[in-house]
């Protein structure tokens, strides 16, 4: 039988009015599910990876497939997925096409690095993807044709699909003004690092916020935190430092609340060298008073060079709460051999950080990416209360209460740096 909508419909018209319809998430798509909810018939679709089979059942066939998925809805152990409006599939596909192309230029970009590092033909002014880099991108040249049509290639590739990216990015800007998650959009846009495309991205793949809880949504994104017990995950980010290793020197990168709080669980976990970098001359005077035994200013001086010249070579622990290339690029230079560091600031989508990867490898250092601290709520909780109660996490110095009338000012505070952390008290 034909899969067209009216065929199956006509078909199905044989049937029981109460008759349940119900067939696997796939190439089919929505639109036989949304036509015959339409007139009437009571039509799921089936997460697949969701279905129960047999440990050794590797056979499958349209007829087994059917089957098993009337026996299965029969006894109401199909999971069922959402099926979208037509207005909010077409937002997916944007999306969807967004996230394409980024891909696309990604692997495009590390082709023509590749290509420029076989050849021995390095940038030499650190971050890429300037307007400074692509000027120099156009002035390499290689005397044998078919390496010169190969790199003019993956360049004209990169230039074209960055063009591209940019263009899609202003479509979604102009869409999600006065589309249905307008409201989510907006409201995920507080978060920072999080612009329009992610906020776009996030709203339109989620839809439906009230399918999931607190607990729930991590793992339909992907942020369930692993559970290896080695490396700087073990420690949990921000406040990641809280186990550190006794007497071990930290440097942290950003004064803002995610770094104090990362110098306040350092201090308690007993580092004995704590280097708090930032360009603000009164947040490192604040970061003294909290307990930091050395600031460094990265505007005035270079917090690398600075770093080595505290340490003697380097800290055994870095974090970097930005998110900004050139800083990370710095946090992984001050560490020394066989150092952590960790990225728990955020960076949109697409962000890439110069860093030299065989130094790293030689210097047996680890880096990884944090997310939501990598932690698990009712276990670090407790104990960061448990700090607190100690004296050994003041917490409460680094933020601001503010009535609700006042909360304006809260935001200018923030914005200005006057205020780490405001908190509204309703």
């Amino acid at each position: 039988m034909s899969a067209e909508p009216e065929v199956v419909f006509s078909w199905l018209q044989q049937l029981p009015q109460d008759t349940q319809v119900v067939y696997e998430a796939g190439p089919t798509g929505y639109p036989l599910a949304r036509y015959l909810r339409d007139r009437g018939v009571n039509c799921i679709i089936a997460a697949p990876s969701k279905l129960l089979r047999a440990p050794g059942d590797h056979i499958k066939n349209d007829q087994r497939d059917a089957l098993g998925l009337a026996r299965m809805l029969s006894l109401g152990e199909v999971t069922a997925v959402r099926i979208p409006t037509v207005e909010q599939e077409a937002l997916r596909d944007l999306s969807r096409t967004r996230l394409q192309t980024q891909q696309t230029l990604a692997q495009s970009k590390q082709q023509l690095n590749a290509l420029l590092l076989r050849h021995g033909n390095r940038y030499p002014d650190g971050t890429k993807w300037t307007s400074k880099h692509l000027a120099w991108l156009h002035c390499q040249h290689f005397d044998q044709p078919g390496t010169e049509f190969s790199y003019q290639s993956d360049v004209e590739m990169v230039e074209t699909l960055g063009g591209h990216l940019a263009r899609i990015d202003q479509h979604i800007i102009q869409v999600s003004a006065g589309c249905e998650y307008a409201g989510v959009i907006s409201a995920l846009m507080c978060y920072r690092g999080i612009q329009v495309s992610t906020g776009f991205g996030l709203a339109v793949e989620i839809g439906d916020w009230t399918r999931f809880t607190g607990s729930s949504i991590g793992s339909y994104l992907g942020l369930v935190p692993s559970g290896g017990g080695a490396g700087i995950r073990a420690k949990r980010a921000t406040p990641v430092p809280l186990l550190l290793e006794a007497g071990s020197s930290v440097a942290v990168f950003g004064t803002g609340a995610v770094g104090m709080a990362g110098m306040l669980a350092a201090k308690a976990a007993g580092a004995t060298t704590i280097i708090m970098v930032d360009i603000v001359p009164e947040r490192l005077d604040f970061a003294k008073e909290l307990g930091a035994t050395h600031t460094v200013n990265s505007r005035e001086v270079d917090p690398v060079e600075a770093i080595k010249e505290i340490t003697g070579g380097g800290v055994n622990y870095a974090l970097d709460t930005t998110g900004v290339p050139p800083v990370f690029s710095q946090m992984t230079k001050s560490l020394a051999t066989r150092g952590h560091g960790a990225l728990v600031g955020a960076a949109k989508l697409g962000t890439e950080a110069p860093f030299d990867i065989g130094t790293l490898l030689l210097s047996g250092i680890n880096v990884s990416m944090v997310i939501e601290g990598d932690a698990v709520p009712k276990e670090f909780i407790p104990r960061l209360i448990s700090l607190h109660a100690q004296g050994r996490f003041p917490f409460d110095k680094l933020i601001k209460k503010y009535k609700f009338e006042d909360i304006n000012q809260a935001f200018a505070d923030s914005a200005d740096g006057s205020t780490l952390k405001p908190v509204i008290v309703f």
